[in-house]
């Protein structure tokens, strides 16, 4: 009775292949009609670039949840806000650059910006000083701007 029945359990979770030939989607080796092949090669051409876009925007939206973490934290003056604050920040955007293997452009220089502006920071320093804190959160606001055009308007929120 604890324990969810084995129909509950295979409603909770679904999963969905996608036949992609790799690297190149003109090698398909084999013996179809012509009009049936370039059809599969166009399906398949559509769902690699569905899994690309839909990958960008998932490291967009990594970083877009723990810059807004951060602003946040740093908006409101008496809102606490511990170590991992920056800590967090900083994996996210170490880890970026090995997830970004289409070596989007906006995805680094968003990377960066967030890099140079927010992980560099030490908690204790922020929170003695009301001026650092102030800057760190406009700057965390104008780069979630940034975020969003990028993301458009299906942004999901943490």
């Amino acid at each position: 009775e604890d324990y969810p029945t084995l129909e509950m359990l295979r409603g909770l979770f679904s999963f969905e292949i996608i036949t992609l030939p790799i690297p190149d989607v003109s090698d398909w080796r084999i013996d179809i009609p012509q009009k049936e092949l370039a059809a599969l090669q166009n399906k398949a051409t559509e769902a690699l670039a569905e899994v690309q876009t839909n990958g960008l925007r998932d490291l967009a939206q990594r970083m877009l949840i723990v810059v807004e973490h951060c602003h946040e934290r740093l908006s409101a003056s008496d809102a606490k806000f511990r170590s991992s604050l920056f800590e967090n920040i900083k994996k996210v955007t170490e880890l970026l650059p090995k997830l970004n293997i289409t070596n989007d452009a906006q995805i680094e220089a968003l990377r960066k910006e967030v890099d140079e502006k927010l992980s560099k920071h030490v908690a204790d320093e922020v929170r003695e000083d009301p001026v650092m804190r102030g800057k760190i959160a406009k700057d965390a606001a104008a780069i979630m701007k940034k975020m969003e055009a990028y993301l458009g308007p299906a942004v999901k929120r943490a």
